[in-house]
């Protein structure tokens, strides 16, 4: 997958948003509220604070050597309007995960052949089956 992901032609931001995701193992939300505040990358750390956490308690995200690298990469592809957050706008991540996920649901998928395709569900699907 990652291999057709450095392989995608669209948005600059949304082709690091899926190359970081496997690395942090955060929801699409999370990822897309991060703000640079939140970051020490000299102690490669990333700490999501409580109030954005499921569970309500800050939850601490390791950075390793490539999403160090990846994270440089965001802060370059980034205009200074997005300088506080590594992807979009608070306000574009409120609600319905629409942050990365939904800016990647709007990108044509046909960059990333046999590996994001839309699928056909006869109800709407969850990350959590269980509920």
């Amino acid at each position: 997958m990652l291999r057709a992901i450095d392989g995608y032609e669209g948005q600059p931001a949304a082709a690091l948003a899926l190359r970081l995701t496997p690395h942090v193992f955060v929801r699409p939300g999370e990822l897309c509220a991060a703000e640079w505040t939140e970051s020490d990358l000299t102690a490669t750390v990333w700490t999501i604070p409580g109030e954005e956490m499921k569970m309500g308690r800050p939850h601490r995200v390791p950075l390793s050597k490539q999403v160090l690298a990846l994270v440089t990469e965001v802060r370059e592809v980034r205009d200074e309007y997005l300088n506080t957050h590594w992807f979009l706008s608070l306000g574009q991540c409120q609600g319905q995960d629409q942050g990365v996920a939904g800016g990647v649901q709007r990108e044509p998928t046909s960059h990333i052949p046999g590996v994001l395709r839309p699928a056909e569900f006869a109800s709407p699907v969850g990350a959590n089956p269980l509920r």
